[in-house]
């Protein structure tokens, strides 16, 4: 007797979503997409140590092979064959990180992949062809011992892209201005107490530099400055929210921080991010790329 026969593409996605949901966190949410395929596949919500929901979702496309054929010269990546250049678009534009996911459905292992950033890695062929292969890393696995970890640093990056654009902006236009009320606010002394538009100023440098420190991954110790300012009135009373003598000890804490992070963005825009910057900012790219490692010269 004849009986509809289910296609092995089927089976495969069913695999695919068993191994790929068996190695999200249970806490999380899963939710399946609804609609005609567009390139996502299913959403999926964070969800707290606490089992609270906190809104920040995460989009995936699953993909999926019987055994990953990784590369021989290169046994830890696989390149994906090229996807058509409008599903990307709609990857990278999208408002929510969304992640490729690559199941070996033989191994049961899951490996993910940042979109965004991706894309931005690879600017030079994404602005130009007509389809965009990506390559997969062992590195990003998600049931490895820090895979979930990871997935949601990539997460977090990639939503606070805009925010680490505008950010690196401020940070580099501002930075002569910044090293300079550094060397100009230290060693005062430290009895005085502080106006409160330096207050304000010292807030700006200390959000910003702290901003671009954790993005970036530059080890950030320093407490906040609410901190300095309780210590600064145990000392010396009340009258100011901060005194002289503290106000020495953040700045020169924020100075040494100054061209660690300049470096760093220096590393971005002209080598990890190079066509992309060349693209939608070439005046910063190319001040980046003539700038010397000491950072640029000051003047008083």
């Amino acid at each position: 007797m004849k009986m509809p026969k289910r296609p092995v593409q089927h089976v495969s996605e069913t695999a695919s979503f068993k191994i790929f949901s068996n190695q999200i966190p249970n806490r999380w949410i899963i939710r399946e997409a609804t609609e005609r395929d567009y390139g996502i596949d299913c959403y999926v919500e964070i969800v707290d140590n606490d089992n609270n929901l906190t809104g920040h979702l995460l989009l995936f496309q699953l993909k999926s092979e019987a055994s990953i054929a990784w590369s021989k010269k290169n046994p830890d990546y696989y390149n994906f064959p090229a996807i058509d250049i409008g599903v990307v678009n709609y990857w990278f534009r999208f408002k929510v990180p969304v992640f490729i996911c690559l199941i070996d459905l033989t191994e049961g292992k899951t490996f993910f992949l940042p979109v965004k950033t991706f894309v931005r890695r690879n600017f030079e062929k994404y602005a130009i062809q007509e389809s965009l292969s990506f390559r997969f890393s062992k590195e990003l696995e998600l049931g490895s011992s820090d895979g979930v970890l990871t997935l949601l640093y990539c997460y977090f990056k990639d939503l606070r892209l805009v925010e680490f654009e505008q950010s690196a902006i401020t940070f580099i236009t501002h930075f002569k201005q910044y090293k300079e009320f550094a060397l100009l606010n230290m060693g005062r002394d430290c009895f005085l107490g502080v106006e409160g538009d330096r207050i304000l100023y010292l807030n700006h440098i200390y959000n910003n530099l702290a901003f671009l420190s954790n993005y970036m991954k530059i080890t950030w110790e320093m407490p906040p400055v609410a901190d300095y300012e309780r210590r600064s009135q145990e000392i010396f009373g009340d009258c100011y929210a901060l005194y002289e003598q503290q106000l020495t000890e953040i700045l020169t804490l924020l100075d040494g921080k100054l061209l660690p992070i300049l470096l760093a963005l220096k590393k971005i825009i002209c080598e990890e991010e190079m066509g992309y910057w060349l693209r939608i900012n070439s005046e910063l790219f190319h001040y980046m790329l003539n700038m010397e490692d000491d950072g640029p010269s000051l003047t008083f």
